[in-house]
């Protein structure tokens, strides 16, 4: 007969040692694949206001920006600003700036204060405050004067939007134009 230890016989440092070791097996893969999991999230309800789903697109966006905001506020702040695109999208400008004025986590991330300014000023330019659409969107043109940032392309449609409101549709045109060929070049279909 072969000799085969009991449980008895395994000191507990070494059942405790083996416990960990299995917990870290399963958690491992999970730390990694949470990001994943946000990731798809996010573009499945960006996916949603492409697809002209702009009421679901909001009500995921502020669904998972609960879930999120004391968690991971990076990606609360990202989900945030989908579900102001939404509103904007809806025509709810007055809730689109309440809403980002409740919540802006964007002061590190100079890619998200460029798309919550762009937002901003587009909501300000629909309720014809003309001076304060202007101020938020050269605070915006600012920051993609230093670098090519994807929010840099809803910058330049927000410019657009402005030189159309103007009655500057040439300039207007030049912007249109440039924002579909930097949404063409960052593969961004919301442009």
């Amino acid at each position: 007969m072969a000799w085969c230890p009991s449980q008895d016989h395994i000191s507990p440092v070494r059942r405790s040692r083996w416990a960990w070791a299995l917990v870290l097996i399963f958690l491992v893969p999970l730390h990694g694949s949470r990001a994943i999991n946000i990731q798809a999230r996010y573009d499945h309800a960006k996916q949603l206001c492409l697809q002209g789903s702009v009421e679901r697109c909001q009500i995921e966006a502020d669904r998972e920006f609960k879930l999120l905001r004391a968690s991971n506020p990076q990606w609360a702040s990202r989900f945030n600003l989908l579900e102001a695109q939404s509103m904007i999208q809806r025509g709810m400008y007055d809730d689109t700036l309440r809403l980002i004025a409740s919540y802006s986590q964007t002061g590190n991330d100079p890619n998200g204060l460029a798309l919550e300014l762009a937002i901003e000023s587009v909501a300000l330019m629909r309720q014809q405050q003309m001076t304060a659409a202007e101020q938020k969107l050269a605070q915006a043109s600012s920051l993609c004067s230093n670098a090519a940032y994807p929010a840099c392309g809803d910058v330049l449609r927000a410019r657009a939007l402005l030189a159309a409101q103007k009655d500057d549709f040439f300039n207007a045109k030049e912007l249109f134009l440039q924002t579909a060929a930097f949404g063409q070049y960052h593969h961004d279909d919301f442009l």
